[in-house]
């Protein structure tokens, strides 16, 4: 979508009782501009950046409407190259405490391709039918080879493991919607339906060999190789329908339902390499089948006064779910209802001036990946493994927020999240493997006050800052034992747009993020720095930027978690700083009106599939 066909974007901090339940952050509301009602008009974009390794992408956009269809469609294609590198020190406590240090380079090299077409039909000025289906192919590999110093607390390097992790992965998907709207009356009353279909394929192929050598003589202690065969199969289906009514007198109502069914298939196949060839390990071999079925109703009422505007909704989903792993004999089913309540309170004091006040509650259910039992290598001593008996993090998010000028914005809040789902690390004391899994740890508190400060400083010179500072705290509570982790932290972003002579405009930008902590980890403070040039050309058709991303390659992850007999402290990096050019040529009518954007109805369970 182009910038120049948005009015505005409105983030909802409090989303209602009409939008899924499933999540724990806001929604983004695009409002698009009303054009001329018949032409063409497109654009295409072409970009390229540099790091360590080049990286390209492409797209083109079309829009054709008449007066009694509006036909549209994206394609796009990239091949992104980067890497990453990970240094982990890890002490392994119990009877014979190990300390391991890890270096691990890895080469990443992902394909993406894409593509969005649709079709609306305008039956009448009232009513509307449409079509659309969405697809991708893509493909990453990687490389990653690793050196891993083994030893005793306090003493020389006894032995060192030299690992190789090769992955090749494909990930296809398709999706296909078909939508109704009515157009009921003149006051807002309306009625639409979706009904959606989804189907993912993933195929992710790893493969390990390792060699360990005593570092006195060099000595081969021990060779070993294996593989990972995954594959996953995905379906989706959604149906939903929702209905406005104006009452008079102020009062709206909206309603509605729907009903989604999903279906994951995984299979697991294990193998080793023994005398030159790969055989089978049948005991790892496993299905996974995962089901889930979640109907849903919701109500919502809305009056406006002359000062004041008021919400109230409620959303009931009840949800069946059977997990069944085949060849590990474990089967978990269940069945529940929820509820969601949500109440927005805005006060307008005056045209400069607003108070608003919200309540809602929301769910998270855990990605299908999570659910899957299946255990993943990173090297020999580190492996992650699903869990199917994870249950949904549900959070109550309250938020107090005053705004000045309809754009300086101070909000207030606090959020409650029960059985949040985090990572959670696990140690054999006989092989000492740390295994790393999800699982529903205890109750996230967070406090958090944010100022938004949007200024023209001069006529050429735009800033925009963002700050917010906020308290974490995790209880965390289990049969190992119970533990907490708390942090005062505090994050600031700010743009600042150089409007100059000859349409050219300067951008600088930059992000920090204070120590902080997220489950049983503690991360140390992150930042970058980005600047950028722009200019338009072609006769104010084609837009031509240069930037340069994380000028001082400062955007690196470094954190520690210590907790159950395992000290782990990861430093990542990735290739952050790049120098990257972009061409953007937009042909056709550009007063011609945008392509409706929608929201199908199985977007949070397509989210879910990873």
């Amino acid at each position: 979508m182009n910038a120049e066909g948005v009015t505005s974007i409105e983030i909802i901090t409090s989303p209602g009782a009409k939008y899924d339940a499933a999540g724990s952050s806001g929604i983004i509301n695009i409002k698009t501009k009303k054009g001329q009602l018949t032409g063409t008009n497109g654009s295409v974009n072409l970009s390229g950046g540099v790091g360590r390794y080049f990286y390209y992408s492409t797209g083109l956009t079309l829009n054709w409407r008449t007066r009694k269809f509006n036909a549209f469609g994206n394609f796009n294609w990239g091949d992104r190259q980067g890497f990453n590198t990970r240094e982990l020190h890890r002490k392994v406590g119990g009877d014979d405490p190990l300390n391991y240090h890890q270096s691990i380079f890895q080469k990443n090299d992902f394909l993406n391709r894409s593509a969005k077409v649709g079709f609306d039909y305008f039956i009448s000025e009232k009513q509307t039918i449409g079509v659309m289906a969405n697809g991708y192919s893509n493909a990453f590999w990687r490389t990653a080879p690793s050196e891993t110093e083994i030893m005793r607390p306090n003493q020389q390097t006894d032995s060192i493991l030299y690992s190789e992790v090769t992955g090749n992965n494909r990930f296809r998907g398709i999706s296909a919607n078909l939508n109704y709207k009515l157009k009921i009356d003149t006051t807002g009353s309306e009625f639409s339906m979706d009904a959606d279909y989804a189907k993912f394929y993933n195929r992710m192929h790893t493969y390990l060999s390792d060699s360990m050598r005593r570092e006195s003589d060099k000595y081969i202690l021990s060779q070993s190789a294996l593989r990972t065969l995954p594959v996953t199969n995905i379906e989706i289906r959604s149906v939903k329908a929702d209905w406005v009514q104006g009452l008079g007198g102020g009062y709206k109502l909206e309603a509605g339902a729907k009903g989604s069914w999903v279906e994951t298939n995984n299979n697991m196949v294990y193998d080793s390499l023994i005398n030159g060839a790969y055989r089978p390990v049948y005991s790892q071999y496993d299905q996974f089948i995962y089901r889930e079925n979640v109907i849903a109703g919701y109500a919502t009422i809305k009056k406006n006064w002359k000062k004041i505007d008021f919400t109230a909704g409620l959303r009931v989903e009840n949800t069946t779910s059977d997990a069944n792993s085949i060849s590990l004999k474990n089967r978990i089913k269940r069945n529940y209802t929820d509820f969601f309540p949500n109440i927005t309170v805005d006060y307008k004091f005056s045209d400069d001036h607003k108070l608003g006040a919200t309540y809602n509650k929301r769910i998270n259910r855990p990605g299908y990946g999570q659910l899957n039992p299946f255990m993943f290598f990173l090297d020999k001593y580190t492996f992650f493994r699903g869990n199917s008996y994870l249950t949904p993090e549900y959070t109550h998010n309250t938020e107090l927020t005053y705004t000045f000028k309809n754009k300086y914005i101070f909000s207030a809040g606090y959020s409650q999240t029960n059985d949040v789902i985090d990572e959670f690390l696990i140690l054999n004391p006989e092989n000492k493997v740390t295994t790393s899994t999800s699982r529903n740890l205890g109750t996230r508190k967070n406090y958090t006050a944010e100022l938004t400060l949007p200024m023209d400083i001069t006529k050429w010179w735009n800033s925009n800052i963002n700050a917010a500072v906020y308290h974490n705290t995790y209880t965390i509570r289990d049969t190992l034992g119970d533990f907490s982790n708390e942090a005062l932290a505090w994050n600031m972003n700010t743009t600042q747009t150089f409007s100059l002579p000859a349409d050219i405009k300067i951008e600088l930008s930059g992000w920090y993020g204070a120590p902080t902590v997220f489950g049983i980890w503690r991360s140390r403070s992150m930042w970058a720095a980005n600047a950028g040039v722009q200019k338009t050309v072609l006769k104010k058709k084609g837009t031509v930027k240069v930037s340069v991303n994380d000028i001082f390659a400062s955007a690196r992850f470094q954190g520690t978690a210590d907790f159950n007999n395992v000290y782990l402290q990861v430093n990542n990096r990735w290739q952050n700083r790049t120098l990257n050019v972009t061409f953007t040529y937009r042909f056709g009518n550009q007063k011609v009106q945008e392509a409706r954007d929608r929201k199908s109805g199985s977007e949070e369970e397509s989210r879910r599939a990873g």
